[in-house]
């Protein structure tokens, strides 16, 4: 699903409504290991994910680095507080793999919010389904203890865990990667 049908399953876009977001709409490419955002840069774009992983991390203040989410295809890639308020970001956003997005600038939301009449509708409901899904996995894990977590992950994302390092999927589960590597040769030993 492209982002065009992405937004129009959120609510009906005309076909002037189409031809104004393709008039708007870029495709970038970012290689993996390439930053979509840096913490500090302006938020000036907001991508979706056509193809590939990309990962949102941040460090604390003393340089441990937390990994706050995962966002694959159809996903939406941004640091939505700083682009609604034109602030600047407060993490990071990192292509996992070779990814292809769908991008449109804060100049286009603008255009797209003066011209589109239900933009802000369409737009409130797709990005609340993506928040709510996050905020959905992050509150059911943290019932769990960390091996049932590494399961779950495991079962719910098998493409992150083939192409993401173990340090970064441990760091997103709560746990360090000494402790994952414990659980994954306790799992195979079972097996």
């Amino acid at each position: 699903m492209n982002l065009i049908e992405y937004l129009n399953a959120s609510g009906k876009l005309t076909a002037n409504d189409i031809k104004l977001l393709e008039k708007n709409l870029t495709t970038e490419t970012c290689l993996k290991g390439t930053h979509f955002l840096k913490t500090g840069e302006r938020c000036s774009k907001v991508g979706f994910i056509e193809n590939g992983i990309m990962r949102s991390y941040f460090f604390d203040e003393n340089g441990n680095e937390f990994t706050h989410c995962f966002m694959t295809k159809s996903g939406f890639v941004t640091d939505p507080i700083a682009f609604y308020n034109q602030l600047l970001s407060s993490h990071y956003i990192v292509a996992e793999t070779d990814t292809q997005l769908t991008c449109f600038s804060s100049d286009a939301y603008q255009v797209f919010e003066e011209q589109i009449p239900n933009w802000s509708s369409i737009i409130k409901r797709a990005t609340e389904t993506a928040y709510a899904a996050k905020v959905m996995e992050k509150s059911q894990m943290l019932s769990m203890d960390a091996t049932t977590r590494y399961l779950n992950f495991a079962q719910d994302h098998p493409s992150i865990l083939q192409n993401v390092a173990l340090k970064s999927i441990a760091s997103f589960l709560g746990i360090t990667r000494h402790s994952l590597s414990r659980i994954r040769k306790n799992i195979s030993r079972k097996r």
